[in-house]
């Protein structure tokens, strides 16, 4: 059967979406379904997989990680199942177009409400009010990533009418390449690390990640012991941005920006943590990979207590502090880099949650199910 997951972004790009969408294409294919993902050509680096196609489609019109794709329609032709990763706004009208068409099964894969600041948000919430309702009546199936997370926003009263229609899929981690394991001592000796207790962020600075809370880590860096040390992993735009940030509150010599870190490498860095965070300050956050890469490796988080993002944490993985509050996001930190044993038991129980509910072998036999009843 064929399959086509439509995907705003991709690989190796650092979004999470694109990274999920990935990891379904890489499932679905082992299982024996025909995959092709369609993506729009943003003139980035391209990925190529043996057992999946990836097409980039020519957008119309591209503004961020938002891409009109007119042609996409007719794409779809021939397709048993399409599988939608929203938000992308400039896949929504050619998915509908071809699905009153031809009529394959709609599993539309809902990650977040689409959420900006100023004028942006206001048109953004005006065309999701007026669409939305068009996908979710379209689809066979919502995929939610946490009730938590789609009870709290614009698909709440959809959930009301009609729970049948949705189901949660939790997104997932390679729990076999993201394992526990002692400070790698070559990245140690690379960043200076040798006598530090060390907080580590990783995530994408760009404009399209805006609601990472960044600048809040920061603040809150200002406020912990001069020994902790702030690494910050992911490349992007904003990047000089911060470094400045950083510069300005008197921190810049504990804090290391790495840049983009290749994907092989990404393991270890997060094995030189004490403490996870992710310190994110809009719902436009509704889950967090990088905690259950965090947690893979056996490593306490701190995150902000965000619907979905508190679901991943759980009871007992970390903390959670205030969205764009500094001092609580210090004081959470502080709390577990002065507590080894309290850090250590949030570590081991993240890593158990991990190992039962959100390594990949789980979640996918959760998505062959849904994707068998629909094809049935």
């Amino acid at each position: 059967m064929r399959i086509a997951i439509v995907t705003p972004v991709m690989p190796p790009y650092g979004g999470g979406i694109g990274v999920i969408a990935y990891h379904h294409a890489r499932l679905l294919s082992t299982a024996g379904y025909d995959v092709t993902v369609f993506t729009p050509d943003y003139g980035r680096a391209r990925l190529e997989h043996p057992d999946f196609r990836v097409v980039y489609l020519r957008p119309a019109l591209t503004v961020g990680n938002a891409a009109l794709l007119p042609s996409l329609a007719a794409a779809l032709d021939g397709f048993t199942l399409v599988h939608l990763h929203y938000p992308f706004i400039g896949a929504a009208r050619p998915v509908l177009r071809a699905c009153r068409r031809r009529r394959p099964r709609l599993v539309l894969h809902y990650h977040m409400d689409l959420l900006a600041p100023g004028l942006r948000g206001l048109l953004l919430s005006g065309w999701q009010r007026v669409m939305l309702p068009f996908l979710v009546r379209a689809a066979d199936r919502v995929v939610v990533l946490s009730l938590d997370y789609a009870q709290q926003g614009k698909l709440a009263p959809m959930i009301a009418r009609d729970p049948q229609r949705f189901t949660v899929l939790p997104n997932g981690v390679e729990a076999r390449r993201f394992t526990p394991g002692p400070k790698p001592e070559r990245l140690v000796a690379q960043y200076g690390l040798q006598r530090a207790r060390t907080v580590l962020f990783v995530g994408s600075l760009d404009a399209a990640h805006y609601f990472k809370g960044v600048p809040v880590l920061l603040a809150a860096m200002a406020r912990l012991p001069q020994d902790v040390r702030l690494l910050v992993v992911g490349g992007g735009g904003w990047q000089d941005r911060y470094r400045r940030m950083s510069e300005q509150l008197g921190i810049a010599d504990r804090v290391r920006f790495t840049g983009a870190v290749p994907t092989h490498d990404l393991p270890d860095h997060y094995r030189l943590a004490d403490v996870v965070t992710l310190p994110s300050v809009t719902r436009s956050e509704a889950f967090g990979v990088a905690l259950l890469e965090a947690m893979a490796v056996q490593r306490p988080v701190v995150a902000t207590s965000l619907p979905g993002v508190r679901t991943v944490v759980g009871e007992s993985a970390g903390l959670l502090a205030r969205p764009g509050d500094a001092a609580d996001l210090a004081e959470k930190l502080a709390q577990l880099l002065d507590d080894p044993a309290r850090a250590a038991a949030c570590g081991a129980a993240g890593h158990e949650a991990v190992l039962t509910k959100y390594r990949w072998t789980v979640v996918s036999n959760q998505l062959l199910t849904l994707y068998q009843s629909l094809l049935r």
